[in-house]
């Protein structure tokens, strides 16, 4: 079977341990590597970033923030993306609330200490058959701590301006499979479905009791599914 390399593009806040629990499930052709847009000091470096690890093509995998990345340069360099997976993530940019809850954030990274995430900002983050799950909670917390306040107000600065790329979907023809999840807090499953009714080869999964941080809360069914995608011809 034909090696796939595939780079994955994490979220706000979080590292290479996002993929932890998932890519010890991946099959042995599929070759992942995780992009540290972590350490980016732009916007512009992020996506930088992301071509340097499609020297000619590849395939891509984005989560939340990093999904959104991800489609902005697939639609820049459609011609260096062999296919596309977004995970958690929405193609219609911001909305008002959205807007005015980031620019409180940044004013206060901006003034204060960060105190790290909250418990009662991990629920919404978590579906809330996990608000118990100790191990799930201590991998997002510990992401959190080792970024630090400086990364996640850097993050919101620099990836808050995201422009409604729906109208662009219709020009994607690479292959592109689209991971929701029912209970998703932050983005609604509907937007992702609208996303792959927009694509021309899009297929759609959304995953049952799981909320945001999907490749922490269902590596197993999330694994599953890039398997069957990866193994697919086309």
């Amino acid at each position: 079977m034909k090696l796939q390399r595939l780079a994955m593009v994490p979220g706000t806040q979080c590292n290479n341990r996002l993929w932890e629990r998932l890519t010890p499930l991946l099959r042995a052709h599929i070759k992942p590597s995780h992009i540290a847009i972590e350490q980016c000091a732009t916007r512009a470096h992020m996506l930088e970033k992301i071509g340097d690890e499609l020297p000619s093509s590849g395939h891509l995998l984005g989560f939340s923030m990093g999904g959104y990345l991800t489609l902005e340069y697939a639609l820049a360099h459609p011609e260096r993306v062999d296919s596309l997976v977004l995970i958690a993530c929405s193609a219609f940019g911001l909305n008002k609330g959205e807007k005015l809850a980031r620019n409180t954030m940044r004013n206060f990274l901006k003034a204060n200490t960060y105190p790290g995430m909250s418990p009662r900002r991990i629920q919404q983050f978590i579906g809330s058959n996990r608000w118990q799950d100790k191990a799930l909670i201590e991998v997002i917390k510990a992401m959190d701590k080792t970024l630090g306040g400086a990364t996640l107000l850097n993050q919101v600065q620099e990836t808050s301006d995201r422009e409604d790329l729906s109208a662009r979907l219709c020009s994607l023809t690479c292959r592109v499979l689209i991971i929701a999840a029912r209970d998703d807090q932050q983005v609604a499953w509907q937007d992702l479905k609208r996303m792959a009714e927009l694509l021309p080869d899009a297929q759609l999964t959304v995953l049952n009791d799981c909320g945001h941080m999907v490749p922490l809360e269902q590596p197993e069914a999330l694994a599953e599914r890039l398997n069957l995608f990866y193994s697919a011809k086309g």
